[in-house]
């Protein structure tokens, strides 16, 4: 659905959470409003960690004559701590987009170096 993208890296989880208000009231979030990766894991489940907002730009941002080309254009903006950003690098190349499946042993011992 998005055709461009927005991370934020702060350093802790209260970095995130000083981040987010702002990413919300400066944005248009969309439908599904907050997508938090971790909740989908539930609590005794390891792996990719992150917080996704689907959104465009507000009227307001939309009104400003340097902006009316993005009108309606929906990106995602992605939240998350920098280890958690270290993790979701290398899981990306290493698991999630690699054309070899990693044996089991193997991606059990990348998950609990994650925990």
């Amino acid at each position: 659905m998005d055709l461009a993208g927005l991370r934020i890296i702060g350093r802790t989880l209260g970095d995130i959470r000083r981040i987010e208000p702002v990413v919300v009231n400066n944005f248009k979030i969309l439908p599904p409003c907050k997508n938090d990766k971790q909740k989908e894991l539930g609590r005794d489940k390891i792996g990719y960690i992150s917080t996704h907002y689907n959104a465009c730009l507000s009227d307001g941002h939309v009104k400003l004559t340097e902006n009316r080309k993005f009108a309606g254009l929906i990106f995602e903006i992605q939240i998350r701590t920098m280890p958690q950003h270290v993790w979701a690098d290398f899981e990306h190349d290493k698991i999630y987009k690699s054309k070899n499946e990693l044996p089991e042993n193997y991606q059990r011992e990348l998950y609990l170096a994650a925990a």
